[in-house]
């Protein structure tokens, strides 16, 4: 993430979304990892690759969040508290189902 997060060239070619798929698996990644709920969450779409990026807060915890639209792959990570120790990942696959 240090050799583009933080390039402007690289925020500039996404655009804000929201994401329902995203925004319903998040909270349930975060109850696993920590049991607690995110907020403040922020998902940026590149629609050229078919990617979403994005960060989140648990408490005071930061999070980064990849998603690859196309494979259906996303990567969830979580500092520790006040943003020292360990990192907690979770991978997730899959989309929602069709309900009509």
């Amino acid at each position: 993430m240090d050799r583009f997060a933080d390039h402007p060239e690289f925020i500039e070619c996404g655009e804000r979304v929201e994401h329902p798929f995203l925004e319903q698996i998040l909270p349930v990644l975060t109850q696993e990892m920590v049991k607690k709920d995110p907020r403040d969450i922020v998902l940026i779409q590149i629609p050229e690759y078919e990617f979403v990026h994005g960060s989140f807060w648990v408490e005071s915890r930061i999070g980064g969040l990849l998603y690859f639209e196309k494979k259906l792959k996303g990567l969830a990570a979580l500092s520790g508290p006040n943003g020292a120790g360990k990192m907690q990942f979770s991978r997730f696959t899959g989309h929602p189902i069709d309900k009509n």
